[in-house]
C-alpha cells in the first residue's frame, strides 16, 4: 500500500 501512495504523490508532485 505504501507504493501506491508514493505513486500518487509522485504524480501530484510532477503536476505541481
Amino acid at each position: 500500500m505504501t507504493q501506491l501512495v508514493s505513486s500518487c504523490f509522485c504524480e501530484l508532485e510532477e503536476n505541481s
